[in-house]
């Protein structure tokens, strides 16, 4: 099980998420949040214990932004016509 549905919601709250990526085993887990992990400042950890970062780890946690907020508002923005037009379309 992955943390993404705590971190999604963090992060359309504007609340800076650290995501923790223990290498999730299953592909098909994988593949579900793969497209969601360049919004989260995030810590990837390998099998072997190795990790990385994809943020500054010289900045305080607490000033930790997430790197992509306006990456998601505009898919989000995106979504949302989709939707509308669909609803437009099947009315």
């Amino acid at each position: 099980m992955s943390r993404i549905h705590v971190a999604l919601p963090c992060l359309a709250m504007g609340t800076p998420v650290l995501f923790v990526d223990g290498e999730l085993g299953k592909k098909a887990e994988r593949a579900r949040i793969e497209e969601f992990l360049p919004l989260f400042n995030r810590i990837s950890i390998a099998k072997r214990g190795d990790w990385t970062a994809n943020f500054d780890r010289t900045v305080p946690l607490v000033e930790l932004r997430n790197p992509a907020e306006q990456t998601w508002r505009e898919r989000a923005e995106l979504l949302a016509r989709e939707c509308e037009k669909f609803v437009s379309a099947s009315e």
